[in-house]
Order: C-alpha cells, then sequence, then structure tokens
C-alpha cells in the first residue's frame, strides 16, 4: 500500500481505475478490522 502511494508520488505512477477501487476496499477493510479489535 504504501509503495504504490510513493510510486505516484515520486514517479507519477497512475492508478488503474481497479487498483484504486482494490486500494479503497483495503482501506476499509483495515478500518473495519480495527474497530472490531477495539471493541
Amino acid at each position: 500500500m504504501g509503495g504504490a502511494v510513493l510510486a505516484w508520488v515520486f514517479f507519477g505512477e497512475a492508478f488503474a481505475l481497479w487498483q484504486g477501487v482494490g486500494f479503497v476496499m483495503l482501506l476499509v477493510g483495515i478500518d473495519l478490522a480495527a474497530r472490531g479489535e477495539r471493541q
């Protein structure tokens, strides 16, 4: 995840539509998992 962001920032690598969708789904999953552990 961090590598993709750094490539975008430093090298101008573009995200394809499905990569962006997967990135958002990954972040939502991490958020849901973190919320589940707090309860």
